[in-house]
């Protein structure tokens, strides 16, 4: 996923570096409870939040709108630990973590003077390491069809479903921030 946040503005201190250390390193890193600011943890756990699944199936369901009201991020998912990366932060989930194991990782990119925020993610995706791997993607899968396969499944597809779209709800919060910044 590749969220544009704006141009490099300097006069006002928003940079590449800017980004990296002050909108992921102390803000935006990962959906904070409410998807509100967190500082990146690289000493110890961090417990992640989600919109609760029956929320989120609504919006599959019936556009209620839930994955972009920061206020439903309410359910505690699980636990993440955290890296530095060249021009990032990776989040490592951990075996508390609903759809461990899996990494998510948000880098700053900036090209011709503009800056964008790509998150990417990687994993096994089976529910706590359990039941079958499913290489089921988001386009693929309607949410009418989400509990086809059992529980363990149906998260590892939640994950596909929801995860982009936390993700670019928490980049909303991000990019409010950055336009906070400027004059």
């Amino acid at each position: 996923m590749l969220t544009y946040v704006g141009p490099v503005d300097e006069a006002n201190g928003i940079t590449k570096q800017f980004v990296v250390d002050d909108v992921l390193g102390k803000h935006y890193s990962y959906p904070g409870e409410g998807l509100s600011p967190v500082q990146a943890n690289f000493s110890g756990p961090s417990q992640v939040y989600a919109v609760p699944l029956t929320d989120a199936l609504m919006d599959s369901l019936w556009g209620t709108n839930n994955l972009n009201t920061p206020a439903k991020y309410n359910d505690p998912i699980g636990i993440i630990e955290q890296m530095q990366v060249p021009d990032g932060i990776l989040n490592i989930t951990t075996e508390h973590h609903t759809v461990y194991p899996g990494t998510i990782r948000r880098t700053v990119i900036e090209k011709d003077g503009q800056l964008f925020i790509h998150t990417s993610g990687v994993g096994v995706n089976r529910m706590h390491n359990l039941g079958s791997p499913t290489p089921i993607t988001a386009a693929s899968t309607p949410g009418v069809n989400i509990m086809r396969g059992g529980a363990y499944e149906a998260a590892a597809r939640a994950n596909d479903l929801y995860g982009p779209k936390a993700f670019a709800a928490l980049d909303q919060q991000a990019v409010k921030y950055i336009n906070s910044k400027r004059r």
